[in-house]
């Protein structure tokens, strides 16, 4: 559990990975994706009040069922086949 975001490691797994989908890292341009470990780590501070929603939103996500490290590799998959 994160002491001062409520997330567990799981949770915080999750939702850097879909947060990493919805924002990836545009390598062309030079700037890092939202599961940059900066950036995902103020998007972990910044929920606040919404933690709960973010939390329970994330569980809704088919994502986050799969094997994790499957999961992983299936987005360095699709990071590498982005144009």
């Amino acid at each position: 559990m994160h002491a001062t975001t409520g997330f567990s490691d799981n949770d915080a797994w999750d939702l850097r990975l879909i947060a990493g989908m919805i924002v990836p890292a545009d390598t062309a341009l030079g700037v890092p994706g939202a599961d940059d470990g900066v950036i995902f780590a103020d998007v972990l501070d910044s929920v606040g009040m919404d933690r709960d929603a973010v939390r329970d939103g994330a569980c809704l996500c088919p994502y986050p069922r799969l094997d994790r490290p499957l999961l992983r590799l299936l987005q360095v998959h699709a990071t590498a086949l982005q144009p």
